[in-house]
């Protein structure tokens, strides 16, 4: 069995075995005390080992590094990794070649993903450069999106904090919904299946965005009218309420 470290034992990492559980994985797992209160919950609910950070690098064939950016000197200056090794750093701020330096001579690669929805195996992760080990471990998680040079890979990593960003947003609808008699289980689960609905048909229809725009905006329908409101920089709650007094023969 290849062995599987992770050196940071935040909310990152804790949906990563989340979800590599859930995906019936085979490795031994090992995860650092760095937060011992989420180290020993993951050993509780997942059987992960806990190790210290060299050990981890001793032994472990792929390590994934998720300390906070500002922390990544201080933590893995002093550690020795070897030739032959993987370690994939999923943090935001660090970039591919200071990670090779802090980590040689181990390979390196750098990766991001958005986490709750890997946890579900269904959250796309995005791997600079191409690696085999890395990509074997993502596609666990969810679809794998690799590219060769950097500065794309950092326009494709922006979708770490769209995915937050995405959330905010469907918080502030699922309110909206809640405000006007839904309860709120409902309200969650009526937006984001909606969403869910959505990115489906996104990924498996064939038409061009533009024209399937086209088939949902309809001169004069109410989608028109939220959308009027969005452009003319008014929020999404405002939006929804054109809408209603649309539908509801108010406007």
């Amino acid at each position: 069995m290849i062995s599987l470290g992770f050196i940071g034992t935040g909310s990152l990492a804790s949906f990563f075995v989340e979800g590599l559980a859930r995906a019936g994985v085979g490795e031994v797992i090992m995860v650092s005390p760095r937060n011992a209160e989420k180290a020993e919950s993951l050993r509780q609910r997942f059987g992960v080992t806990i190790a210290g950070n060299q050990h981890i690098a001793d032994t472990c064939d792929l390590v994934v590094v998720s300390v906070l950016p500002r922390q990544a000197e201080a933590v893995l200056r002093p550690l020795r990794f070897r030739s032959g090794q993987t370690v994939l750093s999923v943090m935001s701020d660090i970039r591919l070649a200071r990670v090779r330096e802090l980590v040689s001579p181990a390979y390196a690669a750098v990766s991001m993903m958005p986490g709750s929805s890997n946890a579900y195996n269904v959250g796309p992760s995005v791997l600079h450069p191409e690696n085999a080990a890395a990509r074997a471990l993502l596609e666990r998680l969810g679809p794998v999106h690799a590219y060769d040079t950097e500065d794309t890979f950092l326009a494709a990593s922006v979708m770490g904090a769209f995915s937050g960003m995405a959330t905010l947003l469907l918080g502030e609808v699922m309110d909206w919904f809640t405000r006007h008699g839904l309860d709120a289980q409902d309200s969650r689960r009526l937006v984001a299946g909606l969403l869910k609905g959505n990115a489906t048909a996104l990924l498996e229809m064939p038409l061009p965005l533009a024209e399937i725009t086209r088939g949902v905006v309809t001169p004069g329908g109410i989608t028109e009218a939220g959308q009027k409101v969005l452009d003319e920089g008014g929020t999404w709650p405002q939006a929804l309420d054109a809408v209603l007094r649309r539908i509801s023969g108010r406007d």
